[in-house]
């Protein structure tokens, strides 16, 4: 029911592009620096809200007497138009005030250039990765960020956005392999016939269950994507 200019107004946030994220890793592996991986809590409930919103009282919590009063929310919650934008702009404004510099071609990059060294991060949503040669620094906006937010240290990235992080010793390996073979078996494909070909085309066994539309084709391709 949110109406455009009377509940929200701006709905774009920032996510962290792949050939950044492949960047990002390629300067790390180059300098031989590690790669750390934080993961924010219910981060959406974090941002507060900058026009009104009233919610129906929640069920099993409806104060009794009161019955047909509503709720005026402080902080966003998971659903609203304006939800990601808020906590991007909660979130970046903590990291600014660490004094962290925003890339300028990529917004979802920070950088922080001291005698110590260098720190940087790239952030998707919740998800973030630092690198750099600073681990002080490191230990220091972690800390910053724990105290503002509710955040898990992930340690050593591992896995991030569904893409799976290997260190070899002689470098980074990224692959979607586990991704894929999800995939594969959600959609009922474990004994297709493999080509070189990236996409040459989608064999289905049940050609009518896809006119019926009993197939999720629009989900595979989406996943597929």
């Amino acid at each position: 029911s949110q109406t455009y200019g009377i509940d929200y107004n701006e709905t774009y946030s920032a996510v962290l592009a792949q050939t950044s994220l492949r960047l990002l890793i390629c300067i790390a592996v180059n300098q031989n620096w590690r790669i750390y991986q934080r993961d924010f809590t219910t981060a959406y409930l974090n941002a507060p809200l900058l026009t009104p919103i009233y919610i129906q009282q929640p069920e099993g919590f409806v104060e009794h007497g009161k019955e047909n009063m509503v709720c005026l929310l402080n902080k966003t919650l998971y659903g609203l138009k304006q939800a990601g934008r808020a906590w991007h702009e909660s979130l970046f404004q903590v990291i600014r005030e660490s004094g962290y510099q925003q890339s300028l071609k990529e917004p979802c990059i920070w950088f922080k250039t001291e005698e110590k060294g260098i720190t940087i991060m790239g952030i998707y949503v919740d998800d973030i990765l630092i690198t750099g040669n600073n681990d002080e620094e490191i230990k220091n906006i972690s800390q910053i960020m724990g105290d503002k937010f509710k955040m898990k240290d992930l340690g050593e990235v591992h896995q991030f956005l569904g893409i799976e992080v290997i260190n070899t010793g002689k470098g980074i390996l990224l692959t979607q392999r586990k991704y894929v073979e999800e995939i594969v078996k959600k959609y009922g494909q474990e004994n297709c016939k493999e080509t070189r070909v990236p996409m040459a085309k989608i064999f289905i066994k049940d050609e009518e269950a896809i006119q019926g539309n009993d197939y999720p084709i629009r989900q595979a391709l989406g996943s597929l994507m």
